[in-house]
């Protein structure tokens, strides 16, 4: 907490940008309103012999969200009318919708995600139906739903360089930088199968707790005094717990793993951070996989390419709001312990 105060104490001293030397600059004065479109939500992939992939019927997922200072707040959800959205027949009805918040003062960030999924469809159903074709519908599962409660948390090592100019658009990285940021994401996820026994079915629950340590380097490339490059790569290990319930006719039974998580995260950003507008597109790529048993060659896998666009505009925040979070940001300042001076 020491350091985090220390921190917000250059984090509140920044915003001069009269020194040609400065490397960032907060907008303590504007808000940024944004509309996101993300190219899915998560699937999940296990690797074997034919193995699965489970993905939702979301070609297009969005999300509204309130940006001021270090924090933000966003609503996922999904337009079922969109063409792409609107092929229930073939992929099945899938319904989502989460919640985002994120904290970011100064060189740390953490944020928490909330994401809630209903119906997926199996992408190989080719690999079960040897007679099926493309234009035909998958197996389909309806009652599948999934939870996704997310806490990651980091520091930024570089003090000139802006992680918000980059995530949350409420800075400007004013020189080209980069940085090294650790990373610990923690993430606990739910697979249930509501589908109602018949005494000839069965039906699976499962838990899992993950947890992911990750070093990586992130660099912003100016192009122009509004364009942005940035390019990023975390490579972690971390560590997955696995409960399992099967739901039998006669009787339920439970069993339990560990396994060891490895993979990586890697993104690719353009922005535009002009003064009143701003605009970027994002490619993604996450991989990360587990043995699906202490005594078996199966891995599962989640495996996501992603694109997001954004669109925003900024405008004047409210003197009720600044006043609030300048005193916020005092009371902090305020635990900072002051260094003795010496004759």
């Amino acid at each position: 907490m020491l350091s985090l105060f220390q921190v917000m104490s250059v984090y509140a001293q920044s915003g001069d940008v009269s020194d040609s030397l400065v490397s960032k600059q907060p907008l303590k004065e504007k808000i940024s309103l944004k509309l996101e479109t993300l190219n899915s939500a998560e699937w999940f992939k296990v690797n074997g012999n034919p193995g699965s992939d489970l993905r939702p019927n979301s070609s297009i997922i969005n999300s509204i969200g309130f940006n001021y200072r270090f924090a933000s707040l966003s609503y996922q959800f999904l337009i079922k009318q969109l063409p792409s959205n609107s092929d229930n027949d073939i992929k099945g009805e899938t319904k989502t919708n989460g919640l985002s918040f994120v904290f970011s003062p100064g060189q740390w960030t953490s944020d928490f995600s909330w994401v809630k999924t209903k119906g997926y469809y199996l992408k190989n159903t080719d690999d079960y139906i040897s007679s099926w074709e493309k234009g035909y519908p998958y197996l389909q599962f309806p009652d599948l739903k999934t939870k996704i409660l997310r806490l990651r948390m980091g520091r930024i090592l570089n003090s000139d360089y802006s992680l918000n100019a980059v995530t949350l658009q409420t800075e400007k990285q004013l020189r080209s930088a980069g940085s090294f940021l650790p990373n610990l994401r923690l993430t606990h996820y739910s697979f249930d199968d509501e589908t109602p026994l018949t005494g000839t079915n069965s039906s699976q629950k499962s838990t899992q707790i993950e947890a992911i340590a990750s070093i990586g380097y992130i660099h912003t490339f100016l192009l122009s005094k509004q364009i942005y490059l940035s390019i990023d790569a975390r490579p972690g290990i971390g560590y997955l717990n696995t409960n399992l319930l099967t739901r039998l006719p006669t009787e339920e039974i439970k069993t339990r793993q560990s396994s060891f998580v490895t993979g990586f995260n890697s993104d690719v950003q353009l922005d535009y951070n002009g003064n009143k507008y701003f605009a970027g597109l994002r490619g993604s790529y996450s991989h990360f996989d587990h043995r699906q048993g202490e005594n078996t060659a199966a891995k599962i896998t989640n495996d996501r390419s992603t694109w997001k666009f954004y669109i925003g505009i900024r405008i004047k925040a409210p003197e009720k709001l600044k006043n609030e979070f300048d005193k916020v940001e005092s009371k902090l300042l305020s635990l900072v312990p002051r260094k003795k001076r010496h004759n």
